[in-house]
C-alpha cells in the first residue's frame, strides 16, 4: 500500500518536472521568436518617440527599417533625424532608398525636396519639387502617393498640380474629383472645392450616400458658414446650367435640408418632382420635415403641392389632412391671432369631415378637431362628444383609440374632472405597457396625482419613467422628479410645493393669470425658498404659452442669471437658443446660448444638441507628426509591401 502511495508520488513529480521544463522552453522560445522581438523594438521605440528622445527612437526605427523595410518605420526614423537636424544622414539614407527602388521613387524625391526646403535651399528643394511633376507623365501610377506626400509636408499647392497633372494625364476632367476638393478645402479655396464636389456628383450619381456623407462632415466643420455658402452657390449655378442632372437638384436639397433653409428644398425638389414623379412620396417627407421644424408655412406648399396633383393620388387624404394641420399649427402659433382664423380653420375641418366622413381613416383628425373646440374656441362639451363618438368608431385601431382617450383625459383636466381623467390615463397605460404612448399616459398619470397633491406616489411613477427609452418622457420625468425631492426634503409641510402644483395644475387649465399670482406667492414664504427657480421657469413657460416670445426670452435670461447653479439653468439656455433661432431670429443671441451650454454646462444633456447646432469647429493645430499620422495608414494600404 505503501509502495503503491511512494509510487504515484514519485510519477506524479516526474510529470510535474516535466511539465515546468516543457513551460520553460515554450517561453524561451518565445522570447526567441524574431516577431516577438520586433514587437518589443517596435514598442520601445514608440515609447523613446512619445518621450521626444530622437536619438533613441531614430536608432531602434532604423534597425526595424532594415530588418523589414516597411513605410511605417521609414517615416518614424525620417521624423526623427528630422527633429535630430542630421539632414545629411538622411539625404543620403533616402538617395539609397531611391536607389533600391526606381520603380517607385518619386515620393521620396519629395520628402529629398522637402530636406532641400527645411535645411534652407529652398531653390533646390522647388527644383526637384518640379522635377517629380514632370516625371509623373512617365509614371501615373505614382500620382496618389506623391500627391499624398506633397500633402505631408504642408505643400498643398504642389498637391493639387501633382493630381491636376494626373487629370491631364487621364484625360479625365473629373478623375481626383474627391482628393482635389480634400485640397482646395485644406487650402482655403471653398469655391474649387465646391466645384469638385460637382464634378464627383455628375460623374458618379450611383454614389449619392458617399457624397452626402463626405458633405456633412463638411459641414460639420463649418463655424463661419463660408464652406456652405459656397457649396449652396455652385451647386444652384450647376443646376441651372445641367437641368438634366437630376443628381445636382437631390444634392442641392439636401443642401438646403441640412441648413433648414425649407423654401429652398421646395423650390428645387419641385422641379425634381417633376422629373422622377415618386407619387408624391418625397414631397411629403420634406413637407413632414418643415413640419416637424415649424416652417409651417413651406410645409403647407409641400402638402399643397400634392393636394394639386388630383384626388388620383394615393396619398392625396394624407395630404389634404396634412394641409389642414400646417394651417391650424400655422394660426395658434401666431402672436395675436384672431378667432376669426380660427374659425376659417373650423370650416376647413368641417370641409374634410364631409368629404372623407367619420371613420377609422379620420379618428385623428376628430381628435385634432376637438382640441380645437375644447383649448380655442371654449366649446369643450362639442369637444367631449366628437371625442366620444371617435372612441365608437368600429375597426379604429388602439393607437388612435388611446390617442382619443388621452385628449379626452386632457380635456377631463383642463373642466376639473381630475378622477374622469385619471381613469382614461390608466386605461391607456395599462394598455400600452412599455410603449411611448404608455410611457406618456403614465407621465401624464403621476403628473396629475401632482397637481392633486400625492406627491410620494407621483415620485414614485416618475423614477419608473426615468429610465423609458423616449428621451422626451424620461427628461421631463427626472426634471419633476427632483422638483419633487428636493422640495419635499427640504418642506416637510410641502406648503410651497403644494402651491407650486396648483400653480402648475391652473396652467394646464389655461388659467395663466390665476397661476401667476399662485406663483407670486411661493417667494414669499422665504427668499430663500428651493422652488424659487422652479417660479422663475415656470413663469418663462407661461409667457411662452401666451407666445409673448420678447417676455419669454427676458424669464429665461433671468433664471440663468439668478439661478447659475440650478438643475434649470442649462434648461433655460437651450430653451432660450432654440427661442431665438425659431421664433425671434436672433441668432447670435440663440449661438452664444449654445456656446455657453457648451462651456459652462458641459454634462448637460443638452451638449451634444448644442453642439449639432453650432457646428462647432474642432480648433487643432495639425503640425508634421499629426500630419505623420493621419497619412501613415492611407499609404500603407495604397503602396503594398512589394517594393520594400
Amino acid at each position: 500500500m505503501k509502495r503503491n502511495f511512494f509510487k504515484v508520488v514519485i510519477t506524479s513529480g516526474i510529470f510535474s518536472t516535466l511539465f515546468f521544463l516543457l513551460i520553460v522552453n515554450a517561453l524561451a522560445q518565445t522570447q526567441r521568436n524574431p516577431q516577438n522581438e520586433e514587437q518589443n523594438k517596435e514598442q520601445l521605440a514608440s515609447q523613446y518617440y512619445r518621450d521626444r528622445q530622437w536619438e533613441k527612437a531614430a536608432t531602434l526605427y532604423l534597425e526595424l527599417y532594415e530588418g523589414k523595410p516597411q513605410s511605417y518605420y521609414y517615416r518614424y526614423y525620417f521624423f526623427c533625424m528630422r527633429q535630430l537636424g542630421e539632414f545629411s544622414k538622411l539625404e543620403k539614407f533616402v538617395k539609397d532608398i531611391i536607389r533600391k527602388n526606381p520603380s517607385n521613387s518619386l515620393m521620396y524625391e519629395v520628402d529629398l525636396g522637402y530636406l532641400y526646403n527645411v535645411s534652407g535651399d529652398a531653390k533646390k528643394g522647388n527644383k526637384k519639387y518640379d522635377e517629380v511633376l514632370a516625371e509623373l507623365s512617365k509614371s501615373p501610377m505614382q500620382i496618389p502617393s506623391v500627391a499624398s506626400a506633397f500633402y505631408t509636408w504642408g505643400e498643398v499647392k504642389y498637391a493639387i498640380k501633382a493630381y491636376t497633372k494626373g487629370r491631364e494625364i487621364n484625360k479625365d476632367p473629373y478623375s481626383y474629383a474627391l482628393d482635389l476638393a480634400n485640397m482646395y478645402s485644406a487650402e482655403g479655396n471653398y469655391q474649387a472645392m465646391s466645384e469638385e464636389y460637382v464634378n464627383y456628383t455628375m460623374a458618379y450619381p450611383d454614389q449619392m450616400t458617399s457624397i452626402k456623407n463626405r458633405l456633412q462632415g463638411i459641414l460639420a466643420n463649418d463655424n463661419d458658414g463660408e464652406k456652405r455658402d459656397a457649396l449652396r452657390r455652385t451647386f444652384i449655378r450647376n443646376a441651372q446650367n445641367n437641368s438634366e442632372k437630376i443628381e445636382l437638384q437631390d444634392v442641392l436639397i439636401w443642401l438646403a435640408i441640412q441648413e433648414k433653409d425649407f423654401p429652398l428644398a421646395y423650390e428645387w425638389s419641385v422641379s425634381l418632382d417633376k422629373r422622377m414623379d415618386d407619387g408624391g412620396k418625397m414631397m411629403m417627407e420634406l413637407g413632414d420635415m418643415a413640419l416637424s421644424n415649424e416652417d409651417y408655412e413651406t410645409a403647407l406648399k409641400f402638402y399643397q403641392y400634392i393636394v394639386n396633383k388630383g384626388k388620383n393620388a394615393d396619398i392625396y387624404p394624407t395630404a389634404k389632412i396634412n394641409v389642414l394641420n400646417a394651417r391650424y399649427l400655422s394660426v395658434i402659433n401666431m402672436p395675436n391671432y384672431k378667432k376669426s382664423d380660427l374659425s376659417a380653420v373650423e370650416k376647413d375641418y368641417l370641409s374634410l369631415f364631409d368629404e372623407f366622413g367619420k371613420n377609422k381613416s379620420t379618428v385623428l383628425l376628430m381628435r385634432n378637431y376637438a382640441h380645437l373646440l375644447a383649448f380655442y374656441l371654449d366649446r369643450k362639451e362639442e369637444a367631449i362628444t366628437i371625442l366620444e363618438e371617435a372612441l365608437d368608431i368600429p375597426q379604429a385601431t388602439p393607437q388612435h383609440l388611446a390617442q382619443v382617450k388621452m385628449e379626452l383625459a386632457d380635456i377631463f383636466v383642463f373642466t376639473g374632472d381630475v378622477w374622469d381623467a385619471l381613469l382614461l390615463y390608466s386605461q391607456v397605460d395599462k394598455a400600452f405597457k412599455n410603449n411611448p404612448t404608455g410611457y406618456e399616459a403614465k407621465f401624464k398619470t403621476a403628473k396629475l396625482s401632482f397637481y392633486m397633491g400625492e406627491f410620494e406616489w407621483a415620485n414614485a411613477q416618475l423614477k419608473v419613467l426615468k429610465a423609458a427609452t423616449d428621451r422626451m418622457i424620461s427628461n421631463d420625468a427626472i426634471e419633476l422628479s427632483l422638483t419633487i425631492s428636493d422640495n419635499m426634503e427640504i418642506d416637510s409641510t410641502y406648503e410651497g410645493l403644494t402651491l407650486y402644483a396648483r400653480a402648475d395644475l391652473l396652467i394646464a387649465q389655461r388659467k395663466y393669470d390665476e397661476a401667476l399670482e399662485v406663483l407670486d406667492s411661493i417667494p414669499r414664504l422665504s427668499i430663500l425658498h428651493s422652488l424659487n427657480d422652479d417660479v422663475a421657469m415656470k413663469k418663462a413657460e407661461i409667457a411662452l404659452l401666451q407666445l409673448d416670445y420678447l417676455r419669454a426670452d427676458s424669464l429665461l435670461e433671468r433664471v440663468v442669471e439668478r439661478f447659475p447653479t440650478s438643475i434649470l439653468a442649462d434648461n433655460a439656455l437651450y430653451m432660450r437658443a432654440q427661442l431665438n433661432d425659431k421664433k425671434l431670429k436672433r441668432h447670435d443671441v440663440a449661438q452664444e446660448c449654445y456656446r455657453r451650454i457648451i462651456t459652462e454646462y458641459g454634462n448637460s444633456m443638452y451638449a451634444a444638441e448644442a453642439r449639432k447646432e453650432l457646428r462647432m469647429l474642432r480648433e487643432e493645430y495639425i503640425d508634421l507628426e499629426q500630419m505623420f499620422f493621419e497619412n501613415q495608414n492611407r499609404e500603407d494600404e495604397s503602396e503594398g509591401d512589394d517594393w520594400r
